[in-house]
C-alpha cells in the first residue's frame, strides 16, 4: 500500500497530536492536582520610613490554604513580618499597604520570597500611602 507524502505526514503526526491533547487535559481531571504541596516559601513584608513610626501597615496573603490579613497602627519603623506558606502549583498572592505618619517625607514597602525581591515601591510626602502587591 502506497500513501501520499501528505498522508504519511498526517499518520506520523496523529499520535503526537493525540498525546499532546490528552496530556494537556490530564491535569484538570486529577482532583486536587493544583493543590498538592511541593514545598514551603518564606514571605517577608518590610516597611521603612524616615519617621519613627508609620501611620498604619496592613499586609495580606492568599494561598490555597486560605487567606490571612493583619493591620498595625503606629508601627515602629522599620517594620518586618515573616510567614511561611505552602508552595503549590498555583501562585500565592501577597499584598502590603502602608501609610506614612504626618511627620514622614518618605515610606517604602517591600515583599521578598525566600530572600528574592518580588516588589518594592516608594511614596513621598506627609501621610503618603504606598502599596506593594505580587505573586509567586
Amino acid at each position: 500500500m502506497h500513501y501520499s507524502r501528505r498522508m504519511r505526514l498526517a499518520l506520523t503526526l496523529l499520535p503526537l497530536a493525540v498525546l499532546t491533547l490528552t496530556s494537556c487535559m490530564a491535569l484538570p481531571n486529577i482532583p486536587g492536582a493544583l493543590d498538592v504541596p511541593v514545598g514551603e516559601q518564606e514571605v517577608t513584608y518590610t516597611v521603612t520610613s524616615d519617621a519613627a513610626t508609620a501611620g498604619s501597615v496592613a499586609y495580606a496573603s492568599v494561598s490555597s490554604d486560605g487567606s490571612g490579613q493583619s493591620q498595625t497602627v503606629g508601627a515602629p519603623m522599620p517594620f518586618t513580618f515573616s510567614e511561611t506558606l505552602p508552595v503549590r502549583m498555583i501562585d500565592n498572592i501577597f499584598s502590603l499597604t502602608a501609610q506614612a505618619s504626618p511627620e514622614s517625607t518618605t515610606i517604602t514597602c517591600k515583599i521578598t520570597v525566600d530572600g528574592d525581591l518580588v516588589v518594592e515601591q516608594t511614596s513621598t510626602g506627609p501621610s503618603a500611602v504606598v502599596t506593594c502587591a505580587g505573586s509567586r
